[in-house]
């Protein structure tokens, strides 16, 4: 895809219910826009777990960014 909003994310989202192995699956939510925008539909078979405002713990590449910066 060339970008990234709610008709992108619910191609995703209808992609993975159809293609990955039955039973719960997830998908973290950063709290962009189209994450919470009422035309998002997200499949039974998909949970979202919304992050923290900020949380670089929970995602790995930000410390990658922190040491590129920092060097």
């Amino acid at each position: 895809m060339p970008f990234v909003d709610t008709s992108a994310m619910n191609a995703h989202f209808a992609e993975v219910a159809r293609t990955v192995a039955e039973g719960p699956r997830g998908s973290r939510s950063r709290r962009s826009g189209w994450h919470g925008a009422p035309a998002l539909i997200v499949p039974d078979s998909i949970s979202l777990v919304v992050l923290a405002p900020y949380s670089p713990e929970l995602n790995p590449v930000a410390n990658v960014w922190h040491y590129l910066r920092a060097n």
